[in-house]
């Protein structure tokens, strides 16, 4: 599958077709599912936590004509770090090895891993994550995973990155 998304003002091409695997072995010397599967397990736990968060603030507020906007919005600061405390255990480089070998396998003459994230002067992980990682679970896991993983990711919003949710199509 490729998607393109806007980062900073640079579009940018990726391709989650299993060759990016062997672009990042070849590129980091070791294997991305050791560092891909403890992240999705990680991802999973935040989105759960969310998710209870998020009902417990709408049976906490109700669902009444009055109160617009229940659910994530009414979460609270607390609510939040609990919920992405599993994410604190991933490491910055190792979610940016993965992001560089998705951009390089739609870009074969793509620069360095330091030069090319160089070239931006934004680069918002949190988005780009939320964009990439269904990508990425859908390359590596049975249809049936995937949907559940998938389901729990439902109530959570599109990024506001780009046109790319519509630009996304399968590739062979």
């Amino acid at each position: 599958m490729r998607k393109k998304i806007t980062i900073g003002n640079k579009e940018v091409e990726f391709n989650s077709s299993l060759a990016w695997v062997f672009i990042y072995k070849a590129q980091f010397g070791k294997d991305p599912l050791a560092v891909l599967i403890p992240m999705i397990k990680a991802a999973t736990k935040a989105m759960i936590s969310l998710n209870e968060a998020e009902k417990s603030a709408k049976e906490k507020y109700g669902n009444s004509k009055n109160s617009k906007g229940i659910g994530f919005e009414m979460l609270t600061d607390v609510d939040i770090d609990d919920s992405f405390e599993p994410l604190y255990e991933i490491e910055a480089t190792e979610i940016l090895s993965i992001i560089w070998a998705l951009a390089a396998n739609a870009d074969k003459n793509i620069d360095e891993p330091d030069k090319w994230l160089d070239r931006f002067e934004t680069f918002p992980l949190d988005e780009i994550g939320k964009e990439l990682l269904p990508m990425i679970a859908q390359s590596v896991m049975s249809t049936k995973k995937f949907k559940a993983l998938n389901a729990l990711a439902g109530p959570m919003k599109k990024t506001p990155l780009s046109k790319s949710s519509q630009e996304a199509s399968d590739v062979g």
